[in-house]
């Protein structure tokens, strides 16, 4: 069995189309199930559940910069506008995992400290399915 391949989380970004989210430091990707409880009789004491609904949601936050990355936020949040969006790494290699997706803005946060940088939180809903794909 090979080594497993670890890699620095400053490499995997949240894209928007081709382009990476500007100024990013942290990003994280979701995955939730809604599951039904099919107990029975025969079931014993054990409970058991099925899997039905299945959604994603994203985070990624970072420093503001003002006329950019911040603009195409809130212009996509005020527009109600559906994003395309890319879970990967930076410069992935033949192999890699690309999860892509489309999704909605569900908030975005801002904050500006005394005598800190402007930082910004966005918080993003999935509308659809949540696709793999392995880079050629």
């Amino acid at each position: 069995m090979s080594a497993p391949i670890l890699f620095n989380g400053s490499d995997l970004l949240f894209f928007i189309g081709e382009l990476p989210i500007a100024m990013s430091r942290s990003c994280s990707i979701s995955l939730n199930a809604t599951l039904v409880d099919v107990t029975t009789k025969d079931s014993g004491s054990w409970g058991e559940s099925m899997p039905t609904s299945k959604k994603w949601t994203g985070s990624c936050s970072g420093l503001v910069v003002w006329n950019e990355n911040l603009v195409k936020f809130t212009d996509a949040f005020i527009n109600k506008e559906m994003l395309a969006v890319s879970f990967k790494q930076r410069v992935g290699e033949a192999g890699d995992m690309i999860y892509s997706g489309n999704c909605f803005l569900e908030s975005i946060e801002i904050s500006a400290e005394q005598d800190a940088a402007v930082t910004f939180t966005i918080k993003m809903t999935g509308t659809g399915a949540l696709a793999k794909t392995i880079k050629a």
